[in-house]
């Protein structure tokens, strides 16, 4: 079996705003022992709401968003908790930090999300497969 794909499905904008717009803190209920590098994959749906609040903010966002697939990948570093001050514009009082790194942008990969961190190999593998092939270097260099 190859290593693991680790994959965590976000709504847009806010996949979005971690692959291009410099978001380094992902705001979870729950924590993560997981460490390493994941894949960041965008729900179907987009939240209004929140694309009105960063617009607020003078971020640019585009028209549309990519949703339903694979859009990046980034380099989770750690889980803060809650009670633990950290210091980003994006991270929420009273929620674990997902703290991430080397975030990028990938070719969009159409596929179905999951609720959690899920391994991409076991619940997709032929969306896994092509997001390996589209890569024209390592996974993970």
């Amino acid at each position: 079996m190859p290593e693991p794909l680790m994959t965590l499905s976000i709504r847009q904008p806010w996949a979005w705003l971690i692959c291009h717009g410099g978001k380094n803190v992902e705001n979870r209920t729950w924590r993560t022992a997981h460490t390493g590098p994941m894949l960041i994959h965008a729900s179907k749906s987009v939240d209004i709401f929140a694309c009105d609040i960063i617009r607020c903010r003078g971020i640019r966002l585009p028209e549309k968003f990519e949703t339903g697939g694979i859009v990046g990948r980034a380099r989770l570093m750690g889980c803060v908790n809650p009670n633990v001050t950290c210091n980003s514009m994006w991270a929420d009082d009273g929620l674990y930090h997902w703290l991430l790194e080397d975030r990028a942008p990938v070719e969009f990969v159409p596929c179905r999300g999951r609720l959690c961190l899920f391994d991409l190999w076991k619940h997709a593998p032929e969306a896994a497969r092509e997001y390996v092939e589209s890569q024209n270097t390592a996974v993970w260099a």
